[in-house]
C-alpha cells in the first residue's frame, strides 16, 4: 500500500451511542454485573416473597440487586447519550489517516498520530471496527465512512498485517466479514493425505 486510506466523518449521536453499547456489551465486566444484579435481586424477591416480608437479609439483597442493576442500565444506555450531548467535540468531522506508519486523526480542534504497535486487538460488528489498545479505549471506524468496498477491503488488509500478530485477534472478528468483502476461496483439486 503507498496510498493512504483516508476517511472523514461526523458521528451521530445515534451511531455513538451504538458504538458505545456494542463496545460495552462485548466486554466482560458488563455482562457479569448485569447478571450478578439480576441474580442478588432475584435472590431478594425469592427471600422476601417464600420466607418473610420483613426478613432484612432479603430486603437488603433486593435493594442492593436493584441498585447495582439500575446502575449498569444507566451506564449501559443512558450515559452514552448524556456524554454525546455534553461534549461537543464528539460532533465536529473527523478524519482517519491510515499508511503504513500507523493512524493520523484530525479534527478542528485536535490533532494525534498513533503507530500500529499501540493496538492490541480488532472489533467489528456489522456498524464499526474497534482498535482497542486498552481495555476501555477503543477508535472507533464507523464503516459507512469508508468510499467503496475496495477502500474497506484495503484497509482490512492493512489492519491485519499491522496490528501486533503476537496478540490473538478476536475470533469475532473474523466471523462477521460480509459477502462483498469475502475473497473466494479455492478449494484444493485432491483432498489431503491424512496418514
Amino acid at each position: 500500500m503507498t496510498e493512504p486510506i483516508n476517511l472523514e466523518y461526523i458521528l451521530t449521536e445515534k451511531e455513538y451511542v451504538s458504538a458505545v453499547q456494542a463496545f460495552y456489551s462485548r466486554t466482560y465486566h458488563t455482562k457479569l454485573w448485569f447478571y450478578f444484579s439480576a441474580v442478588v435481586f432475584l435472590s431478594g424477591l425469592a427471600v422476601v416473597r417464600f420466607v418473610a416480608i420483613d426478613n432484612i437479609v432479603g430486603m437488603l439483597l433486593l435493594v442492593c440487586g436493584f441498585a447495582v442493576l439500575s446502575q449498569t442500565y444507566r451506564a449501559h444506555f443512558a450515559m452514552p447519550r448524556e456524554f454525546f450531548r455534553r461534549n461537543p467535540e464528539l460532533h465536529q468531522s473527523w478524519i482517519l489517516q491510515f499508511t503504513e506508519d500507523g493512524l493520523f486523526t484530525s479534527s478542528s480542534k485536535s490533532e494525534s498520530r498513533v503507530e500500529w504497535s499501540f493496538f492490541r486487538e480488532i472489533w467489528e460488528t456489522a456498524d464499526f471496527y474497534f482498535l482497542l489498545s486498552g481495555i476501555d479505549t477503543p477508535t472507533i471506524v464507523l464503516k459507512r465512512a469508508f468510499t467503496s468496498k475496495a477502500q474497506e477491503v484495503e484497509f482490512r488488509t492493512l489492519i491485519k498485517r499491522k496490528i501486533n500478530p503476537n496478540i490473538q485477534r478476536n475470533s469475532f472478528f473474523e466471523s462477521v466479514e460480509s459477502d462483498e468483502l469475502q475473497t473466494e476461496r479455492v478449494l484444493p483439486q485432491s483432498p489431503p493425505d491424512w496418514r
